[in-house]
């Protein structure tokens, strides 16, 4: 039986402080029209808490898009304060709710082949970041029948390595009612790791890479809104122009204490019908 909803704290081994971290940087991603992870596109949509719709990693979910077809990325978000090597595996609740998603997809209709699961989590060192990055590159393409050759033979790839690998297995504790592998193959690592994603945010540093992008962000889609507005303010032709600036008398006649006070009668009647048209 699925878990019932929980706070982020709870499952997510950090709390809201990462969690309104991590929803802020795909915000950025989906007002600026940047793909957040390659190849599968422009985020359309973000829901937050999404467990009752069956995602069990449900701190974030991403609709994206992208001329190859559709995807999701269910994020789920923690602080990986620990040391060493532990930090960047999942706690055995997160992992047991990725084996759920994974074998029982329910309502949530999840396709590992193009949905992804996403680890959000505090920074890694560099050597870390290796570590993952080998253990899931080599999930998604080395064969099943070759994959234990590719990461345990002794000297081919580090402990860390090995170590991130092992932490991904399926674990005891799944709810009865979730269907378990018939073949015990299924049940390795490399298969829910295929559909996995680790993502490490430095917001936490002084000098820190992921403010310094999301600052980038923030200021690439200045110019746009300028730009957007000048075209209202010129009395633009284009559809989004008069939609601008018929809002823009619209809400010049809003009551005080919601956005500005009254600036003419004019203006709000020629706005309103303005607006009307544009959205018609």
């Amino acid at each position: 039986m699925a878990r019932k909803v929980a706070a982020p704290k709870s499952t997510g081994g950090g709390g809201s402080t990462i969690e309104g971290q991590v929803a802020a940087w795909y915000l950025l991603h989906m007002l600026a029209g940047i793909e957040p992870f390659d190849g599968k596109g422009k985020i359309k949509s973000i829901r937050f808490q999404a467990r009752v719709a069956d995602w069990y990693i449900d701190d974030l979910l991403l609709e994206l898009h992208s001329p190859a077809g559709s995807a999701r990325a269910a994020i789920s978000s923690k602080s990986g304060t620990s040391d060493g090597v532990q930090k960047y595996l999942p706690p055995n609740e997160l992992l047991l709710d990725c084996w759920e998603q994974y074998l029982k997809p329910g309502a949530s209709k999840f396709d590992p082949s193009r949905d992804v699961l996403v680890l959000a989590q505090g920074p890694l060192t560099v050597e870390e970041r290796l570590a993952v990055d080998t253990a899931i590159q080599a999930a998604q393409n080395v064969p099943l029948t070759a994959i234990d050759d590719e990461i345990f033979v002794a000297g081919f790839t580090n402990e860390q390595t090995r170590t991130f690998f092992r932490g991904f297995a399926m674990p005891d504790g799944l709810p009865a009612d979730v269907p378990r592998p018939s073949d015990p193959s299924d049940a390795r690592a490399s298969v829910l790791l295929r559909a996995v994603r680790v993502v490490d945010f430095d917001f936490e540093l002084l000098e820190s890479d992921r403010k310094a992008r999301a600052l980038w962000m923030a200021r690439e889609m200045v110019p746009q809104w300028l730009r957007g507005r000048r075209a209202g303010a010129l009395g633009a032709t284009t559809r989004d122009g008069r939609r601008m600036a018929a809002a823009t008398r619209w809400n010049s006649c809003r009551p005080p204490g919601t956005a500005r006070r009254v600036a003419s009668a004019g203006n709000c009647a020629q706005g309103t019908s303005e607006l009307q048209a544009s959205l018609g």
